[in-house]
This record gives C-alpha cells, sequence and structure tokens, in this order.
C-alpha cells in the first residue's frame, strides 16, 4: 500500500492547499455535527418543560441554520474534492500520454492499442470516481463520526461504553463482508477486463474472422466471456446487498441497544429524557456516519487495484529519449558509427557504418527481416542504439533534441497512416506553421495537386479512418505530400513502390532534387529501378551493410 500512496502523493503534491482546504471544510462539519443533539437537549431539558416558546422557536430556528450550515459545508467540500481531483486526473493523463512518447518504438510494437487505450481512458476515471468517495464522503464520515463518539462519552460513558463493546464484533463481521466484497470485485473487473477485450478483438478483426468462416466459433467464445461476466456481475451485485443489509443489522442492534441501555439509565436517574433524546439523535447520527465510512471502503480497494494497474504504464518522469536539448541548424547531414542494434538477444543490426550527405541520394536493399526498418528508426530516433553512435551534423544523438531533429526530417512509410479528418488536416498535421504555398508546393512535387484540384471539394475532403476512402496510389503521394510541407532536409522513404511505380517515384525524388538540391534522400526499396537512381546503393544482409557498386548520377 505504501507504494501506492507514495504514486498517488507524487500527482497531489501540487494541490496540498486544496488538500488543507477539503480537511478544513471536512473539520467544520464534523465540529458542527455534535451541535444539533445538543439543540434537541435544550429543547427536551428546558425550552418544553418550562414552556418557553420564545426560546423553543430560537433554538428550532438554531437548529434549521446549523442544518443548511451542514449543507453549505458538504457543497463546499463537494466543489473542492471535484476540483483537485479532476485536475489530478489531467495531470495523470498527461504524464501517461507524455510517456508514451517517450517509449522507443519496440515498446509500442507489443503494446496493444486497445488495452493501453483502457487504461488511460478508463481507470483514469474509475480513479477519479474512487478519490472524490473517499474525500467527499469518507473523510467528513471519519471526522464526525469521532467527534459524535467523543460527544455521546461526554454524555454519558456508560452508555457510550455499552456500545463501544458491541464494535469489536460488528467490526470484525463487517470486514469479513468487505473480504468478499473486495473478492467479487477483484473478479468482476478480471471478467469485465476480458469483455472489453473480446470486444475490442470483434471489432479489430471482423474481416479475418469473416474470411476464416469463424462467425459461430467466436461468437460462441464471446457468449462465453458475456456469461462469465454476467456471474460475476451477479455475484458482485449481491455482495453489495448482503454488505449493505450486515450495516443495516449493525446499526438496529446499536439503535436497540441504546434504547435499553438509555431507557434503564433513565429509570435510574443515570440520564434526563433530553440527554437521552440528544444521545439517541448522535447514536442515529454516527450509524447515518459509520454507512457512509462503510460505503466508500470498496472505493478504497480499487483505488488500491486501480493505481497498480496505472503504475505499470509509462509516464514522463521516466527517462525521455528526447533528454537533450541541442538545437542545431541541422542541414541534413547524419552519420552512423559503429552502430549495433539489440532485441533482448537477437542481433538486428551489426555495427553499421553510413553517412547521409546534402544533397546526396543513399539507397539501401535488403530482404524482409534484414535490419531495414530498424535502421530507418534509428536515424529517426525512435531506437537508441545498443552499440555505437549516430550524430547529426556532427553533434550526437544523445545531446539532440530529437523531436527538433524530426521536424526537419521528412519520412514517407510503406504503409502511410490517415485519421479521419479532411486532406488538409492530415497533410498538416504537426505542421500548423505551414501555408497554403506550402501545401500547395507540396502536393506538387508529390504529383497529386491535379487529383486534389478535381475533387468537389478540395483539399476539405473527408479522408476516413485509416485512409479507406482513398486508393494506396494515391495514399502514397498525399503522405510523400505530408513529408514535403515542412521542406525536409532529409527525405526518408521506406518502400514508397508498395503503391506507386518506381517511375513515379524516381520522378518525384528528380523533381525534388531538382529544385532542393540541398536536400539529402535515403530510399529503402527492392526495386531496381528507384535504386538505380541513386548516387550509392548499399546491401543489408543479417544486420550488416556493405556497398554495393556505385550507381552512376
Amino acid at each position: 500500500m505504501r507504494a501506492e500512496f507514495a504514486w498517488m502523493a507524487s500527482y497531489y503534491r501540487g494541490s496540498w492547499n486544496a488538500l488543507l482546504a477539503i480537511v478544513s471544510v471536512a473539520v467544520a462539519g464534523a465540529l458542527l455535527a455534535p451541535a444539533q443533539p445538543h439543540i434537541v437537549r435544550l429543547i427536551f431539558d428546558h425550552a418544553i418543560p418550562e414552556g418557553h416558546t420564545a426560546l423553543l422557536v430560537g433554538l428550532a430556528l438554531l437548529l434549521l441554520a446549523v442544518r443548511f450550515a451542514g449543507g453549505a459545508l458538504s457543497l463546499l467540500s463537494r466543489h473542492l474534492t471535484l476540483t483537485v481531483t479532476r485536475g489530478v486526473t489531467m495531470e495523470i493523463r498527461r504524464a501517461i500520454i507524455a510517456g508514451l512518447y517517450d517509449q522507443p518504438s519496440e515498446f509500442h510494437d507489443f503494446s496493444a492499442p486497445g488495452r493501453l487505450q483502457k487504461r488511460i481512458v478508463h481507470d483514469t476515471e474509475q480513479l477519479e470516481n474512487h478519490m472524490q468517495a473517499v474525500l467527499s464522503v469518507g473523510l467528513p464520515a471519519l471526522l464526525g463520526a469521532m467527534t459524535l463518539t467523543l460527544m455521546m462519552a461526554s454524555m454519558s460513558w456508560q452508555v457510550t461504553g455499552i456500545l463501544l463493546v458491541l464494535a469489536p464484533p460488528l467490526w470484525f463481521t463487517t470486514r469479513l463482508s468487505n473480504t468478499f466484497l473486495k473478492r467479487n470485485l477483484k473478479d468482476f473487473q478480471a471478467q469485465f477486463e476480458l469483455f472489453n477485450k473480446g470486444i475490442y478483438f470483434v471489432l479489430r478483426h471482423m474481416d479475418l474472422t469473416r474470411i476464416r468462416a469463424f462467425e459461430d466459433g467466436e461468437l460462441d467464445r464471446q457468449t462465453g466471456i458475456l456469461a462469465r461476466l454476467r456471474e460475476s456481475g451477479v455475484r458482485m451485485s449481491r455482495g453489495f446487498e448482503i454488505h449493505n443489509q450486515i450495516q443495516n443489522v449493525a446499526t438496529s442492534v446499536i439503535a436497540i441497544v441504546l434504547l435499553v441501555s438509555g431507557g434503564i439509565a433513565i429509570q435510574h436517574g443515570m440520564l434526563k429524557v433530553g440527554d437521552f433524546v440528544a444521545l439517541y439523535i448522535a447514536a442515529a447520527m454516527l450509524s447515518g456516519q459509520s454507512i457512509r465510512l462503510a460505503s466508500v471502503i470498496p472505493d478504497v480497494f480499487m483505488i488500491r487495484d486501480v493505481v497498480d494497474r496505472l503504475r505499470e504504464l509509462p509516464q514522463r518522469s521516466a527517462p525521455a529519449l528526447r533528454a537533450g536539448s541541442a538545437l542545431p541548424a541541422f542541414k541534413g547531414c547524419i552519420e552512423l558509427e559503429g552502430v549495433s542494434f539489440r532485441r533482448g538477444s537477437r542481433p538486428i543490426l551489426r555495427r553499421v557504418d553510413l553517412t547521409i550527405r546534402p544533397g546526396r541520394h543513399l539507397a539501401i536493399r535488403g530482404a524482409n527481416g534484414a535490419g531495414k526498418s530498424t535502421l530507418v528508426q534509428l536515424v529517426l530516433g525512435l531506437l537508441k542504439p545498443s552499440e555505437g553512435r549516430l550524430t547529426a551534423d556532427g553533434v550526437p544523438y544523445d545531446e539532440l533534441d530529437l523531436a527538433a531533429l524530426r521536424r526537419k526530417i521528412g519520412f514517407v512509410p510503406q504503409r502511410p497512416d490517415f485519421f479521419g479528418g479532411t486532406l488538409l488536416e492530415n497533410i498538416i498535421y504537426g505542421r500548423p506553421e505551414a501555408t497554403t504555398e506550402d501545401v500547395d508546393d507540396a502536393l506538387r512535387k508529390a504529383g497529386i495537386d491535379d487529383f486534389v484540384r478535381s475533387l468537389p471539394n478540395g483539399l476539405e475532403t473527408l479522408v476516413g479512418e485509416g485512409g479507406v476512402t482513398i486508393s494506396g496510389g494515391q495514399g502514397q503521394r498525399l503522405a510523400i505530400a505530408a513529408a514535403l510541407v515542412a521542406r525536409p532536409r532529409l527525405l526518408v522513404f521506406d518502400e514508397p513502390t508498395n503503391h506507386l511505380d518506381p517511375m513515379a517515384v524516381t520522378a518525384i525524388i528528380d523533381t525534388l532534387r531538382r529544385e532542393s538540391a540541398d536536400t539529402a534522400v535515403l530510399t529503402i526499396s527492392h526495386a531496381s529501378a528507384l535504386i538505380g537512381s541513386a548516387d550509392a546503393v548499399f546491401d543489408l544482409t543479417a544486420g550488416r551493410l556493405t556497398p554495393a557498386e556505385e550507381a552512376s548520377a
């Protein structure tokens, strides 16, 4: 529990003043709670027996004012709690998102997006709700129960002592109920996790299931998951009901014992009627506070479980890949010196030496699995080498602001990624400073300006998620335009002939080199026609990079 508390405290560190205000309001409410029984005692011991109508009305109005004050403090506590918890939730989400950006590409290659999404969205929402319950319900209930217990003891320690004798067995019964409740909650959460994964699988792999004619089998599998979720939900609901009934029984036992012991105390002259009524009201209030306090016990359990899951996610406090701050005027020169990369114990690249110079077109060819994509990710600063070093214009990557470097590199992936939005939004994403002239020039160089002009809505044409509304060739050209819009000093193509013929890509590169002679180009491709236009060709085999024969410029 200590680790979970330390994790939460790290995010609440900037909200100590607000937390102090929440505690202060809770203390004020707790000190106000005994006022109601005391006012009732004055009514029964003085105002009514003495026939003092003015005192009776005054005390009644005072009682009403106390109730209003208690309600106002409750609203204030709720407002402060909402402000604090939502602010902390925002910081946790921001830290996790930032932490994900700090991770190397291999982290995301082996992470399920659906699982990460649930953690960031649902778990943080749960944490916020549970913390609100603890701070706005549990804390005032705990302080209120303490002050009411002290008040009852000051009025009649004998009756209070009898009630305290009942506390251990009632506490043990409640603790046993909480144990079963916690078990049911964890089981339901596990089954809900399976349900969430199942729905994600169904939606994500709909075509795969249909192509393999496994609809009935998959439906049976999901039905089994739903059945287990239903059974777990029933057990959890039943556990909550049993827990509530135990609380009700405990409340009834306390009320009956108080009624009998208080009646005996009155018979023996140990209590006045007003004292007994006040004691009874205080006990009823204490019972209510105890029930409220018990109601947040599941929230405490859930906070611990949710924090355990959130702590597994990377956060900005972890070392970032772009830890450097140097920002040279990058001219397009990148050098790899003895660079090796391992994934676990498996070597991917072995002591690679490569120099990319401004105005030069380098091509790398190799079989699938040779390490070409890994090499590209190293150049982009998305991976860190196991050995060796990379430099940009002579500055080591470890000293660079790699995000700033990537802004000067245009990358065209072999499978372009598009989000639901307009053509313009997809092209200038990450480049908000791009002008209309930049966009038009990039479209022209990519050879897709005529296509865009032919569309009824032009650049405002909507693109479906993943680019489903455009062809592969159009998507490839749009990805090239998106890379060119920032006027990069280095342009990297990763298998650009997947959807375009080599001559089309060659024409684009020739245009770029003619109009931007200082731009460096790095191409990863199998197409001989495309490789043939490069200034130098390298072969990547089993992680080793070797020069091929020089190509004619």
